[in-house]
């Protein structure tokens, strides 16, 4: 730790309140919170998982974390990766952080935009990929829908 003190001091002092209240809200919600709600079903069916829940909602706030104009990649570099990554986890909870940050910044709009393109795009391919893995005989049938 020592060692690394310096750089840590750094980093520190250049990030600014907002960004050390989304990141120590992100801590609260995902270290503290998720880990104490239940991770079984209630309500009809057990449909209701409150767990899984609110999982959602730390990877909408995650997301949201990493597609901030302050991001270590830059505006546009950072909300493409973003993209990329959010699909492999969840294309919905990308889209709503997206719309989120280009509300708030009109001028992400178009990059927020594509990220959710390419968000949507990986996320067709990967179930082509978990279908193919699952029976191959179904790709044949698949193939029209997640082609638009």
């Amino acid at each position: 730790m020592l060692v690394a003190k310096p750089r840590l001091e750094a980093f520190s002092r250049a990030l600014t309140e907002e960004e050390l209240t989304a990141a120590l809200e992100l801590a609260v919600i995902s270290v503290i919170i998720l880990p104490l709600l239940p991770n079984r079903g209630y309500g009809p069916w057990q449909a209701l998982n409150p767990f899984e829940i609110w999982l959602i909602v730390v990877l909408v706030s995650g997301l949201s974390c990493g597609v901030h104009r302050d991001s270590p990649f830059g505006q546009q570099r950072g909300m493409t990766l973003t993209g990329v990554a959010g699909s492999l986890v969840s294309s919905t909870a990308l889209t709503v952080a997206m719309a989120t940050q280009a509300r708030a910044t009109r001028e992400l709009a178009p990059t927020a935009a594509a990220a959710t393109v390419l968000a949507s795009t990986i996320m067709c391919v990967r179930v082509a990929v978990l279908a193919g893995a699952v029976n191959v005989a179904i790709l044949p049938r698949l193939l029209p829908v997640l082609s638009q």
